[in-house]
């Protein structure tokens, strides 16, 4: 092609991102070399350093998205796009304490990217609750648990009518028995339940949490009913929780275990416990 024959010869930033981005369209050319020589000759363009950025993340080359974060925050400290892609970044290096405050931290404005930013909150503070029942603090998960049924208004985001709050109240459940606190979890397990609804074709990973809740409230001839109809497609959901962080949360939730801690069963071998990797 015409783009590819120009070799390094431009000297303009943005033709890089355009014929990185069509020929790994088009041809399946790996877009990283163009990307970095557009950094290298444009740095004071933010946009083309999110376009480097968001490449690493996409293949999940979370060390390399960090050190691209990094030299574009050195020159855009204060925005708060760059903030939403490093959160993401932290949570997937297993650092998600820092993730988490970072968007403490972040003032983000109304905007098409602002739409995933409540999302990488609760999903910040949900991974530290679940840490902290691995090491035995209960107190600190509830903390965290209930920071991510927040909607701070710093994220630009408004709480929806309805929000999506099924795992976050389930994990509730689970720090309330660890706590001794029998009516509180009750409470839990069952605001994961309503919102749970009716539940049938099509099925959603979150919808496994429904039959775990149900044989916490010892009802089980209502969970032993759920699976029954179910089975195949919890199988298949199963089948695919450790494709994607919500799946690997949802798999750590499953494998807590309800009572206390040293009543808790333990994930088997090969279970993501601690962090996103």
């Amino acid at each position: 092609t015409i783009l590819r024959e120009l070799g390094e010869a431009p000297d303009f930033g943005p033709i890089y991102v355009a014929r990185a981005q069509l020929l790994e369209e088009l041809q399946g050319v790996e877009p990283e070399g163009d990307l970095r020589r557009a950094v290298e000759l444009a740095p004071e363009n933010r946009i083309i350093h999110i376009h480097l950025i968001r490449h690493h993340q996409d293949q999940g080359e979370w060390d390399a998205a960090l050190a691209a974060l990094e030299a574009a925050r050195a020159r855009f400290p204060d925005d708060f796009n760059l903030d939403l892609l490093q959160a993401r970044t932290l949570m997937n290096l297993g650092r998600a304490l820092e993730s988490a405050e970072l968007l403490d931290a972040a003032h983000v404005l109304p905007s098409e990217n602002a739409r995933e930013s409540h999302r990488l909150y609760e999903q910040a503070h949900t991974i530290v609750a679940l840490d902290a029942l691995d090491e035995g603090r209960p107190e600190d998960a509830r903390e965290h648990l209930m920071l991510a049924l927040e909607w701070p208004e710093s994220l630009g985001q408004g709480r929806p009518y309805q929000p999506e709050e099924r795992l976050v109240r389930f994990l509730l459940g689970r720090v309330e028995e660890r706590l001794g606190n029998e009516g509180e979890a009750r409470a839990a397990y069952e605001a994961c339940l309503e919102a749970s609804g009716n539940i049938g074709p099509p099925l959603r990973q979150l919808d496994l949490l429904a039959e775990t809740a149900l044989r916490a409230l010892n009802r089980d001839p209502e969970a032993d009913a759920l699976l029954s109809e179910n089975r195949s497609d919890f199988q298949t959901l199963r089948a695919t929780l450790q494709d994607d962080l919500e799946g690997q949360l949802i798999y750590r939730a499953l494998n807590l275990g309800s009572g206390s801690p040293d009543q808790a069963k333990e994930a088997p071998d090969g279970a993501i416990l601690r962090g996103v990797r």
